[in-house]
């Protein structure tokens, strides 16, 4: 679970990882990266991190340690993040950037409650467990490339995955629910021959994880 990560985000995930030990600050690591460790092979230059709701001056710790890391983020962005329930993004350069959402969730919630830790080097990362990974793609993210992911984990995963779990956070079947966001993405996209192809391929693969 650690292969596919450039050696840049390694490094970035390190000074987080680092920063939020320090401040004792619990976040965990979701969306494209955090497939990438349970091994979907995608690329992506986000890092992507659910961080527990803290106090405002504990934000404010925040802002200014990874702006020490030279991570920088306006104080005012991490507070209007904790404060709305949005993103705080730090950018890093070449189309990089790291996006904090403090949890406002019961998915987030149970993701930060429900990790697992991966080392890089000499770093540990906290990665949010495989079956809240999988519901995120599915009911929080929900575009092509997100429900491709959710399939992808759910196939190499399939003798794993807490399938009790997964229709819990759904509310249903996953696969079900995919069916259903590809029939409505389908439908609104008709007249683009490169959606519709990809809509028609994971289609197939929805009803190949069926059977």
């Amino acid at each position: 679970m650690e292969g596919g990560v450039k050696e840049d985000l390694v490094s970035t995930l390190k000074k987080l990882s680092r920063v939020f030990s320090e401040l004792g600050i619990h976040y965990v690591l979701v969306g494209g990266l955090a497939c990438v460790l349970y091994g979907v092979e995608r690329a992506t230059l986000d890092i992507d991190l659910i961080v527990e709701r803290v106090e405002e001056g504990k934000a404010r710790e925040l802002a200014a340690r990874l702006s020490e890391e030279g991570l920088y983020i306006p104080v005012g962005e991490v507070l209007g993040a904790l404060r709305e329930g949005g993103h705080a993004t730090i950018l890093l350069g070449g189309m990089r950037r790291v996006d904090l959402k403090f949890s406002s969730t019961p998915l987030d919630v149970a993701s930060l409650k429900n990790f697992v830790e991966v080392h890089l080097g000499c770093a540990s990362i906290k990665v949010a467990g495989l079956e809240e990974c999988v519901a995120a793609k599915i009911a929080v993210l929900g575009d092509l490339k997100d429900l491709e992911d959710a399939l992808i984990l759910m196939d190499i995963h399939r003798d794993r995955i807490d399938w009790g779990k997964l229709n819990k956070y759904l509310g249903g079947n996953p696969l079900q629910k995919i069916a259903k966001l590809l029939d409505r993405v389908e439908a609104v996209y008709s007249g683009e021959e490169a959606v519709i192809r990809k809509v028609r391929y994971l289609r197939q693969y929805v009803k190949s994880l069926s059977r």
